[in-house]
């Protein structure tokens, strides 16, 4: 097995040495043409060029949260921009990492993974009614599929019996393009005067990455 050794004047020396087993063909490394700063390591391309980067801090736990509120009620329809902020509540925490982008109520994530969303819906129900809230996902910018729904639904009995009620859903989706995988949120299901409710915390959505796709 070839070596090359290094010697130090005290007579000792480092080893560079091949491969245990035969390579399936030569290999060559490319050295950086200068040195890197205290802290980098070394890392290829996967090309065999070698060069100096900075270890990313690693911070534990989720890298990407976000909350957005709806801000007035709402009937059968997409949920539009105008009913939605960010959660800015007093004493709130803000986003972690980047956040969502929203545009006239469709949502984009700010990088690839597999994302968990939360629908928080309250709704107030008048007489026997229902309001649902789907949780809508498009995966080529344009055609949208149902990945959760939030029902609230009531039977109620004789003419002015109101009931307020709330409902979560949970979407697991696998966000592999950022330009084409969005999220938006429609209301259906109101047949009377029922609607979502908005006021600031009671109808939030919630947008949380779990991991790489």
């Amino acid at each position: 097995m070839s070596q090359i050794k290094l010697l130090h004047s005290g007579g000792n020396g480092v080893i560079l040495s091949a491969p245990t087993n035969n390579p399936s063909s030569d290999t060559t490394f490319k050295l950086p043409q200068s040195d890197g700063s205290a802290g980098q390591y070394m890392k290829t391309d996967g090309s065999g060029n070698l060069a100096f980067a900075t270890i990313a801090t690693v911070v534990p736990g989720i890298t990407e949260f976000d909350i957005w509120n709806m801000l007035s009620t709402k009937g059968n329809g997409d949920i539009e921009s105008a009913k939605l902020e960010r959660y800015n509540i007093t004493g709130g925490a803000s986003q972690i990492g980047t956040g969502m982008t929203e545009s006239s109520g469709i949502f984009s994530f700010p990088n690839t993974g597999k994302w968990l969303v939360i629908c928080k819906a309250h709704a107030e129900i008048h007489n026997a009614d229902s309001v649902f809230v789907d949780t809508m996902v498009t995966i080529n910018n344009s055609s949208y599929t149902k990945h959760g729904r939030a029902a609230n639904g009531a039977t109620g009995s004789g003419s002015g019996t109101i009931q307020s009620n709330q409902a979560t859903s949970f979407s697991f989706i696998d966000v592999t393009d950022t330009s084409n995988v969005k999220v938006k949120f429609t209301v259906s299901g109101v047949s009377g005067s029922s609607y979502l409710y908005g006021d600031g915390y009671l109808t939030q959505f919630i947008f949380m990455r779990l991991g790489d796709t």
